[in-house]
C-alpha cells in the first residue's frame, strides 16, 4: 500500500478536526478565526476534496487487484464497511439524545417520517442542501455525498475501463462548465455533482499512475504557492479547491519512493490511524459538540487553559470511542459474513 495515502489521510483528518474544534469554540464566543483560509487556499475544503480523491483511488486500486469485478460484492462490502459503523454510532447517539431530552429530541417542525433518511446516511446531506431532515450530524454532508459516489462507482469504472482518458477529459470539461454555471444556492464544494469529479480523478489516477515523473511536482507546487497569495483573481473558489487537492496528491505521489523509506514504526502508526480514521470521522463531531457544551467549557470559551483541556479530552474520548466502534463493527461484520457463507445456495 502507498505510504503517501496514509499520510494524506492523517493530514486531512487532522485539518478537519482542528477546523471543527475551532468552529465550535468560535461559535461559543472564543476570539478564534476558524475560516482556515489563506489567500485562495481553504484548508478544510481541500482536506475534504482529498478524502474524496483518496476514496476513489483506494476503491479503484482494490478493483484492479480482482480478476473479476462483481458489482454485488462491491456493494455488499462497501455497505458493511461504511454503514455498520454508522448505524452503531447513530443508534447509541439516538438513545443518548432521547434519554437526555426525556422524549422526542428533534425539531417538531421537521416531519418525523423524514427520520427514514437516517437509514441511507443521507440526512445531513439533504438537510444541508435545503431539505430539512431528522439530523444528528453524524457524517455530516460528506457521508451522504460519499454514499452517492459509491453507488455510481461501478458505472464510472465501466466508463474508465472502456474509454479511459477520453472519458476523464470529457468529464473534466463537464465539471468546469458545471461549476461555472452552478445554479444552486448551496456552496459548490458540498455538492455531489461537483465533488464527483475529484472522486473520479482518484479512480483515474489509480488506473493510470504507476509512477510519476519528479518534474510533475514543480507545476503542482507553483499552483499551491499561487493559491496562497492574497490575490483577487476572478476564479471560483471551487476551482482552487480542486486544483489544490490534486496538486497535493500529485506532489506526495511523486514523493512516494522517499516516503516509503520512512521508519517502520511511523508507517505502522500511520497504518493503524488509517484503519481508525472512518470511526474517528463518525464520532469526532459528536464528541466536540457534546464536550464543548459542558458548562465548564462553555462558560468561559476564551480561556486557553480550558481550551487545551477540552482539546485533550476530545482527542482522548474520541480515540477511545473510535476503537470501540471499530471493535464492535468488526465483530458484527464478521458475524454477518459467516452467516452468509453458512447459508445454503438456492
Amino acid at each position: 500500500m502507498f505510504v503517501f495515502i496514509d499520510i494524506l489521510r492523517a493530514a486531512a483528518f487532522l485539518a478537519v478536526l482542528v477546523f471543527h474544534f475551532a468552529a465550535e469554540r468560535g461559535m461559543r464566543g472564543a476570539p478564534i478565526d476558524y475560516s482556515m483560509t489563506y489567500g485562495q487556499f481553504s484548508v478544510p475544503a481541500v482536506a475534504v476534496a482529498l478524502f474524496f480523491i483518496l476514496s476513489g483511488f483506494g476503491l479503484m486500486l482494490g478493483a484492479k487487484k480482482k480478476e473479476r469485478f462483481s458489482v454485488k460484492e462491491f456493494y455488499s462490502r462497501r455497505f458493511l464497511r461504511i454503514m455498520i459503523p454508522y448505524y452503531l454510532v447513530s443508534a447509541v447517539y439516538l438513545i443518548f439524545l432521547f434519554i437526555r431530552a426525556g422524549g422526542y429530541p428533534f425539531d417538531h417542525s421537521v416531519p418525523a417520517w423524514r427520520m427514514v433518511f437516517l437509514i441511507p446516511g443521507m440526512s445531513s446531506y439533504l438537510s444541508y442542501h435545503g431539505f430539512p431532515c431528522i439530523d444528528m450530524g453524524i457524517g455530516e454532508w460528506f457521508l451522504g455525498a460519499l454514499v452517492l459516489m459509491y453507488l455510481v462507482f461501478p458505472l464510472l469504472k465501466i466508463c474508465l475501463d472502456r474509454w479511459n482518458h477520453v472519458f476523464f477529459i470529457s468529464f473534466a470539461v463537464l465539471y468546469l462548465v458545471w461549476v461555472f454555471v452552478y445554479p444552486f444556492h448551496m456552496p459548490e464544494y458540498t455538492g455531489f455533482s461537483v465533488k464527483l469529479f475529484v472522486f473520479l480523478f482518484g479512480m483515474w489516477a489509480a488506473k493510470n499512475f504507476s509512477t510519476m515523473k519528479p518534474w510533475a511536482a514543480f507545476p503542482a507546487a507553483a499552483v499551491l504557492v499561487l493559491s496562497f497569495l492574497p490575490l483577487d483573481l476572478p476564479v471560483k473558489i471551487e476551482y482552487w479547491i480542486t486544483a489544490d487537492a490534486i496538486c497535493i496528491f500529485s506532489i506526495l505521489f511523486v514523493a512516494e519512493p522517499a516516503l516509503s523509506k520512512m521508519p517502520q514504526r511511523i508507517r505502522r502508526f500511520l497504518r493503524h490511524f488509517g484503519n481508525l480514521e472512518y470511526a474517528l470521522f463518525l464520532v469526532h463531531h459528536i464528541v466536540i459538540n457534546e464536550m464543548g457544551a459542558m458548562l465548564f467549557f462553555s462558560a468561559d470559551p476564551s480561556s486557553k487553559k480550558r481550551m487545551l483541556l477540552l482539546a485533550f479530552l476530545v482527542v482522548l474520548i474520541m480515540t477511545g470511542a473510535a476503537f470501540l466502534v471499530n471493535a464492535v463493527s468488526d465483530r458484527l461484520i464478521g458475524l454477518i459474513r459467516r452467516k452468509r457463507k453458512a447459508e445454503p445456495c438456492p
